[in-house]
């Protein structure tokens, strides 16, 4: 079928959809063949071109020593690193990669020497940090470290913050804002149908918590962790540590969606031991991105998300 897909994405009499859909199945199709199409399609213009570079992550399969995965990293690599590649391509070359195990190592290896593209540090930090891989987290936390505005530490209680107002029209603003930035709230949780879909909907937060439940929400979560969001960590036969949100479950594989949103699969026949974690997914340092005003004005935003 590679042949017949790769021909609907160089069709431009079909509708741009169906093409961009047809580079999404590439990627699904395992093959050198499918590769060589994606990173045609990576050459043309947006939305083709990003959606072949997702596609190319998904090509990435295991520790990616298959001819397809590794052909694919090889494509991911150069993108990051081409002078001449826009600034956005290579954003999405970052987020193919750090879902990845390989990819992992290499963004990693790349910061260690030194060679990270300027543009995409900070994206590649942010995914980084939140990385499924245990043992490439960890080393992305000391080769990554997060901006921080405040002293956690030295935050006032959780009562005494519950008793200030804020500015709900600014606590909106930064939440719009962590779609792409550090804070990172929609990029795990949806309001009114924009965000992702790991965390809560927060869309009707402000009648279920207090201002109080709402900053511990973002200062401890992992107090209060409900069932249906507890994360699972998977030891794999071959060595690897996956953190993440079991999000499908069938007799042959499991699903595992981490915290940048990536799902993946693994054989249950590759797995040593599955585990629930007693930590949040979410990370227990995120309001250290804010300011303590900042702080006070999403939680202040987050009380009047009541429904449309």
């Amino acid at each position: 079928a590679i042949d017949e897909v790769a021909a609907i994405t160089r069709d431009g009499g079909s509708p741009l959809n169906v093409r961009v859909e047809a580079i999404r199945t590439l990627g699904e199709l395992h093959h050198p063949k499918a590769v060589a199409a994606l990173v045609k399609q990576a050459e043309s213009s947006p939305p083709r071109s990003t959606a072949a570079v997702a596609a190319l992550g998904v090509q990435i399969t295991g520790r990616g020593n298959g001819a397809a995965s590794q052909q694919a990293l090889a494509a991911l690599q150069a993108i990051t690193t081409a002078k001449e590649t826009p600034t956005e391509l290579k954003r999405s070359a970052v987020v193919a990669l750090a879902g990845t195990r390989p990819g992992t190592d290499w963004l990693l290896k790349l910061k260690e020497d030194g060679k990270m593209p300027e543009a995409v540090a900070a994206d590649a930090g942010r995914l980084l940090r939140n990385s499924p891989f245990l043992g490439q987290r960890n080393k992305a936390l000391l080769l990554f470290p997060a901006p921080s505005k405040i002293n956690l530490a030295k935050l006032p209680s959780v009562a005494e913050l519950a008793k200030r107002k804020g500015n709900a029209a600014r606590g909106k603003e930064i939440m719009a804002k962590s779609l792409t930035g550090e804070a990172q709230c929609l990029k795990c949780h949806t309001v009114n149908g924009t965000g992702g879909q790991i965390g809560p909907d927060l869309s009707l937060i402000g009648k279920k918590g207090s201002r109080e439940n709402l900053f511990e929400s973002i200062l401890q979560p992992s107090k209060a962790i409900d069932d249906q969001h507890v994360s699972w960590t998977i030891a794999t036969l071959d060595g690897q540590t996956i953190t993440g949100l079991l999000v499908a479950q069938t007799p042959a594989v499991l699903t595992i969606r981490d915290a940048n949103g990536k799902d993946h699969p693994v054989p249950v026949k590759d797995i040593d031991k599955k585990s629930k974690s007693p930590v949040s997914l979410m990370p227990d340092n995120l309001a250290a991105t804010l300011t303590e005003d900042e702080l006070v004005d999403l939680i202040e935003y987050l009380t009047t998300l009541q429904g449309p």
